[in-house]
């Protein structure tokens, strides 16, 4: 529940886009919506990213409402889709995927009363935050497990786009694993997609 925890940081942070007739009348709650790369049922980053939607519902009751598009693409669609949500009602729009900054900071030119959040992108303006998680961490205990198990020495790594945070995982996964076996070698196959099931089995 890491990025639920951080959602709701976010949401406090930014209770002053609520007028405080708005907090008080349970009728008008905080509209937030969150664009999806992929499947929420992944078992993965979007379905994180659910949960903690569903999360934040359950914790503040009547203050906030959430709405979620899936699998949308990075680009022209992330950019309508945001438009729609804005059109919708929703002042605070979670970008959840590393490729939605560049269109997320045009709907955001065109809409300076609405803020939004990116995931794991640094460039900031009035109305756009930027929120992110230590990935590296979990990477670097699972490297360790891996370089422990491992009896060739030759470990493998499936991943999507070579972006700064996969980059940063793929890093710290190889030094976990050579903090116990200094001979482990580390393996990238890029699949240049987000979420490809099939694409993923094959490279694996």
């Amino acid at each position: 529940m890491y990025i639920a925890a951080i959602l709701v940081s976010v949401i406090f942070y930014f209770a002053g886009i609520w007028s405080p007739s708005m907090a008080a009348d349970q009728t008008h709650p905080l509209k937030i919506g969150f664009v999806c790369v992929g499947p929420v049922n992944d078992y993965g980053w979007n379905q994180a990213h659910n949960q903690a939607r569903l999360y934040l519902e359950k914790q503040l009751p009547g203050q906030v409402q959430t709405t979620l598009a899936e699998k949308i693409s990075e680009g022209s669609e992330a950019e309508r889709v945001m438009e729609r949500m804005i059109a919708q009602g929703n002042r605070l729009i979670f970008s959840t995927s590393y490729g939605y900054m560049e269109p997320m900071l045009r709907v955001a030119a065109r809409h300076p009363d609405i803020i939004f959040m990116q995931m794991n992108r640094l460039q900031t303006t009035k109305n756009v935050g930027t929120y992110s998680q230590m990935q590296y961490q979990p990477m670097y205990l699972a490297g360790m497990v891996a370089g422990h198990m491992t009896k060739t020495n030759k470990l493998g790594f499936v991943s999507a786009h070579p972006v700064p945070p996969m980059v940063q995982s793929i890093n710290s996964f190889t030094l976990g694993a050579r903090s116990v076996n200094p001979k482990a070698q580390t393996r990238v196959v890029w699949t240049n997609s987000w979420s490809d099931q099939m694409l993923e089995a094959e490279a694996a």
